[in-house]
C-alpha cells in the first residue's frame, strides 16, 4: 500500500495530506474513489482535482513512502525539506552511511535518524538493502573480527533489513576487496590511508595542507605559507580529513596511539609506518593520560622484533622472565625479588656486578663505599623492606589491602608515649603472619612506608621508635621515672621494654 504522504511530493500541502490523514483517508481510498474527498476538500475544489491528477502519475511508479511521512514521528517539515528533499534522499535511502556523506550537525543527523526508525517500527516496514549498508554494518558492529554471514543475518534483522539480496550484497563486497573469504569465516577490509590521501589530490592547495599538517607543520606555520589564518588552515584540514574513510592504520593502530604516549621516531619504527601515519593518528586519537610505550612489553600480541626495539629504547633487559629497566635501582628490586629472602648488602652488590657484567651494561660496579647511597635509595621505594645492618628484602608495599591497612592504623589506637615497633609486632602476631613481617624493624618499615603520617600525632623515629602523640624522647623518659619512683634502674629498663 502507497502511503497519501507521496502527494506532498507533487504540490499538495503537508497540512492537507495531515488532515486527510487524521481522518483515516488513505492513498488507496482516493485512487478507487476520488469523490471520497468530497465531504473533506469540497466537490469541485482546485486541490481536489490537483490530488486527483497526481495520483494518477504516482499509481505508475513503484514507491510507497514519502520523507514527509516522517512529520508524523517528530521531523519538522523544514528539516523533511531543507535536507531530505533539497539533497534528494528518498525515503528508501535513508541509513547513517548515506546521512553522514552530508556533514549534518549531530543533532540533526540524529533527530533525522531517529524519526526514520520509529516509522519503521510502527508501520513494520522491511528496509532495501545494498552492498554499502552490509559493509556500514559489518565496519561498524563487527569491525575487523572473523565473522559469519549468520552473525550478519542477526545484526540486520534487528535493524528490519529485507535480507533477500544479502548474499548477493556479499559477493559484490568480495568482488571489490572490501571484504575477503578466511579460514573460517569472512573478515572486512579497509583501505589505507595512502590511498585516502591520493583522493585528496584534486584540488592540490587544501591536499598540500593536509600532507604538511600530517608532517608536523603547526597550523601558523602553515598558515603563514598560504598567507591565511590559523583557523582558516583549521577549516580547511577539518574539511579534508572527513574526507578519509575509516582506514587500516586506524584500525589496527588507533588504540595503540590512544593509550600510549609514542614519540613520532619511535612509533614508526615499531610498527613500519611513515611519519604522515603517526600525525594522522594523532589527529585522530582521545586526549587524556596515556602509559609510557615500555608498558607494552606486556603485550603478548607483539612480535620478538618489536620487543626487541622497545627494549632498546627504554634500555630494558629481559631477568627471571621480567622486563627490568637497565638501572642499578630496578635491577637489585628484580634480584631481591628474584631470590625471595633478605639479602645482605655484600650479596646483593656480588650479584648487581654479575649482572650488568652479564647484560654488557654501561653500568658501575658497585662498592663497600656505596652501601649508603645504595641504603636511602632501597629504604624509599616501596618495593623493598630493610631491617636492622645491611639487609634487604623484596617486598611490594603497594598490594597491601585497605583491610590490612585498616588494622596496621588500629594498632596505634593506644596512650601517648614513644613505642618500639616491637610491641606492636608481639601483640599482633596473625597480621604479621598475613603480612608476612618477619620482625619490628620489617614492621617499623612498612608502617612509614604504608601508612606514613596518617596523623599528625605519629613520628617514626630511628628504627624501631614509633612517636605516638609525643615529640621528645628526653622528656618522655624523665616523665617516666618520676611517676615510677622509687624503682631499680633494671627494673625500669624492664617495665619500659615490656610496655
Amino acid at each position: 500500500m502507497k502511503s497519501l504522504f507521496i502527494l506532498c511530493e507533487y504540490g499538495i500541502s503537508v497540512n492537507t495530506i495531515l488532515y486527510l490523514d487524521s481522518r483515516g483517508i488513505t492513498f488507496e481510498d482516493v485512487k478507487e474513489n476520488i469523490n471520497c474527498l468530497d465531504i473533506y476538500l469540497g466537490k469541485n475544489s482546485s486541490k481536489k482535482a490537483k490530488i486527483a491528477s497526481s495520483i494518477v502519475k504516482i499509481d505508475c511508479q513503484g514507491k510507497k513512502y514519502s520523507v514527509y511521512e516522517l512529520i508524523k514521528y517528530g521531523l519538522s517539515k523544514n528539516l523533511i525539506e531543507n535536507v531530505l528533499i533539497a539533497k534528494n534522499i528518498d525515503f528508501g535511502e535513508i541509513n547513517e552511511n548515506v546521512i553522514d556523506k552530508y556533514n549534518l550537525t549531530p543533532t540533526n543527523r540524529e533527530k533525522i535518524l531517529s524519526a526514520y526508525e520509529r516509522m519503521i517500527a510502527d508501520l513494520d516496514i522491511k528496509k532495501e538493502l545494498n552492498s554499502d549498508i552490509v559493509y556500514m554494518m559489518i565496519k561498524n558492529n563487527i569491525k575487523n573480527k572473523l565473522f559469519s554471514i549468520e552473525e550478519v543475518k542477526n545484526i540486520l534483522e534487528k535493524k528490519r533489513y529485507n535480507l533477500d539480496k544479502l548474499e548477493n550484497s556479499i559477493e559484490v563486497l568480495i568482488g571489490e576487496n572490501k571484504i575477503v573469504i578466511e579460514k573460517g569465516g569472512f573478515r572486512v577490509t579497509y583501505p589505507n590511508l595512502k590511498e585516502e590521501l591520493e583522493k585528496l589530490k584534486k584540488t592540490p592547495q587544501k591536499y598540500d595542507m593536509v600532507m604538511k599538517k600530517l608532517s608536523g607543520h603547526t597550523l601558523e606555520q602553515i598558515g603563514n605559507e598560504y598567507n591565511v589564518t590559523r583557523e582558516r588552515v583549521r577549516q580547511i584540514v577539518s574539511k579534508e580529513m572527513k574526507k578519509i574513510h575509516h582506514v587500516e592504520e586506524e584500525e589496527t593502530l588507533l588504540k595503540y596511539m590512544e593509550e600510549y604516549d609514542f614519540r613520532e621516531e619511535l612509533f614508526c619504527q615499531l610498527f613500519n609506518q611513515e611519519s604522515y601515519v603517526y600525525f594522522y593518528l594523532k589527529e585522530k586519537c582521545k586526549k587524556g593520560e596515556k602509559k609510557r610505550p615500555s608498558e607494552l612489553l606486556d603485550d603478548n600480541k607483539l612480535t620478538s622484533e618489536q620487543m626487541e626495539i622497545l627494549r632498546k629504547e627504554y634500555h630494558i633487559i629481559r631477568y627471571n622472565d621480567e622486563n627490568v629497566v637497565a638501572d642499578m635501582l630496578p635491577i637489585i628490586v628484580a634480584y631481591l625479588k628474584k631470590i625471595d629472602k633478605r639479602a645482605e648488602y655484600e650479596e646483593v652488590m656480588a650479584n648487581y656486578n654479575q649482572i650488568i657484567k652479564e647484560y654488557s651494561l654501561s653500568l658501575e660496579p658497585l662498592t663497600e663505599k656505596d652501601f649508603k647511597n645504595i641504603d636511602s635509595r632501597l629504604t624509599k621505594t616501596n618495593l623493598i623492606l630493610d631491617t636492622v645492618g645491611k639487609s634487604f628484602r623484596y617486598y611490594n608495599c603497594n598490594d597491601i589491602e585497605e583491610q590490612d591497612v585498616k588494622e596496621l592504623k588500629e594498632m596505634f589506637n593506644i596512650e601517648p608515649g614513644i613505642y618500639s615497633s616491637e610491641l606492636f609486632f608481639k601483640n599482633n602476631p596473625m597480621l604479621m603472619k598475613k603480612l608476612d613481617i618477619r620482625d619490628e624493624y620489617e614492621l617499623h618499615n612498612l608502617c612509614k612506608k604504608v601508612l606514613g603520617r596518617f596523623t599528625e600525632g605519629i613520628i617514626y623515629s630511628r628504627m624501631p621508635d614509633i612517636f605516638i602523640n609525643y615529640d621528645n624522647k628526653l622528656e618522655f623518659v624523665n616523665e617516666q621515672i618520676h611517676e615510677l619512683a622509687p624503682i631499680k634502674l633494671d627494673d625500669f629498663v624492664d617495665y619500659m621494654y615490656k610496655n
